[in-house]
């Protein structure tokens, strides 16, 4: 019986990607990005990253040495 239950329950989707349709469409509109703001440590206030904005209107991270938690944005 619980071989039973366990076959009906089972999902018969496909498994979907993590990336969606719109995401990688996005992506590919990225042309151009400035950067527009600083990223700096919140203790040291050294420079770990830039924010950059996209065409696209999107805001993504750039960091020098992998990202980091404690950080302000100037």
């Amino acid at each position: 019986m619980t071989t039973a239950i366990n076959a009906l329950t089972k999902s018969t989707r496909p498994s979907l990607s993590t990336t969606t349709k719109t995401a990688r469409q996005e992506v590919k509109q990225r042309l151009h990005a400035e950067p527009i703001k600083f990223i700096l440590d919140r203790d040291t206030r050294d420079v770990v990253g830039w924010l950059y904005e996209w065409n696209t209107g999107a805001l993504v991270p750039m960091w020098k040495d992998g990202a980091c938690q404690n950080v302000i944005y100037e």
